[in-house]
């Protein structure tokens, strides 16, 4: 029985090693053709994911000079605000100052009448010098007719 037991082994050894021998030699036949799809995948991938980082890249950039822009119009705005409440204000102050015409050309006449000088008269209401000879002139005639 000895005989048969070592014969039996031995056949279960040699079937075995043989398996191991065909899936070695199996493993490497068939791995080099995989490794190679694997490798063309990485490389794919690789060109995918650099051509990402590039156009993550530009997006970033051109969303930086975006927003550049943005504070530059932001700033121009906030001069702009200024200047016209400057001109507001301004314009408020002129208004205050500002009284109808027919109300200095009758203040002129009064100080006319009163013996003021032209340009006196012309520096306190700010009419012309030939506007105010032209009151003094209508101003006269009218009281001759009147």
């Amino acid at each position: 029985m000895e005989i048969k037991a070592f014969v039996l082994l031995q056949v279960l050894l040699d079937c075995l090693l043989g398996g191991i021998l065909l899936w070695g030699v199996w493993g490497r036949w068939g791995r080099p053709a995989q490794r190679r799809a694997l490798a063309a995948q990485r490389a794919s991938l690789q060109r995918e994911m650099e051509r990402w980082e590039n156009a993550s890249r530009q997006l970033v950039s051109h969303m930086q000079q975006g927003i550049r822009r943005l504070q530059e119009i932001a700033s121009d705005l906030d001069r702009a605000e200024i200047r016209a409440g400057e001109t507001l204000r301004a314009l408020d102050k002129m208004e205050q100052g500002w009284r109808p015409r027919s109300d200095r050309y009758e203040e002129a006449l009064a100080w006319m009448d009163r013996g003021v000088g032209l340009e006196e008269i012309s520096r306190r209401t700010g009419i012309g010098l030939d506007e105010l000879r032209l009151i003094r002139h209508l101003g006269t005639g009218a009281r001759r007719a009147g």
